[in-house]
């Protein structure tokens, strides 16, 4: 399994590599780093616009399909749709 998928992309230490940097780099708390996006190597990218459409977003967050995966998070539809800190 980690042939294939070293194959098709990158290393199980690469896939952790920005993970673990991003936890343990003085620079990022120093610089409070937050919302970014990141690729690996640990290089900041823009996130696509499909992952910045916020309306998408406040409709993922009050659909049914979270309703299901989420049963103990209760969340207002009303608050949602008017909360811009999403």
């Amino acid at each position: 399994m980690r042939r294939l998928f070293s194959l098709l992309g990158q290393s199980t230490q690469d896939g952790a590599t920005t993970a673990i940097y991003l936890a343990t780099s003085p620079a990022i708390r120093e610089n409070k780093t937050r919302g970014e996006y990141f690729i690996p190597i640990a290089k900041s990218d823009k996130t696509s616009s499909i992952a910045a459409d916020m309306k998408l977003a406040r409709e993922l967050w009050v659909s049914p399909f979270c309703a299901e995966i989420f049963p103990l998070l209760s969340i207002r539809k009303s608050s949602l749709l008017t909360s811009s800190s999403i």
